[in-house]
């Protein structure tokens, strides 16, 4: 039995605010062979990215629906994709 605290949906928001933000921050000031190059930088936005689509799942559809202009289904996907076919990842 877990003693985890059942997330609520402002968490995964927060979740998708605070990975995006990191991601930004991760990349600031790097053009794209320096990021290209390293790695530690590209897991940690992979990550971010990972953490991104497991949130969206989160978010419930009216919510989804209201904020049609959020590609939501992309976000999942990208999640999807980078775990599942993480092998065939061309940054």
């Amino acid at each position: 039995m877990s003693d985890r605290k059942k997330r609520e949906f402002r968490d995964y928001i927060n979740d998708i605010i605070e990975a995006a933000h990191n991601i930004q921050e991760f990349v600031r000031d790097l053009d794209y062979d320096h990021f290209f190059h390293d790695k530690k930088t590209t897991y940690a936005v992979v990550r971010g990215l990972e953490i991104i689509g497991k949130a969206a799942k989160g978010i419930t559809n009216d919510f989804c629906r209201e904020h049609h202009e959020l590609p939501w289904k992309s976000m999942m996907g990208m999640r999807d994709r980078l775990i599942h076919g993480y092998f065939d990842v061309n940054l």
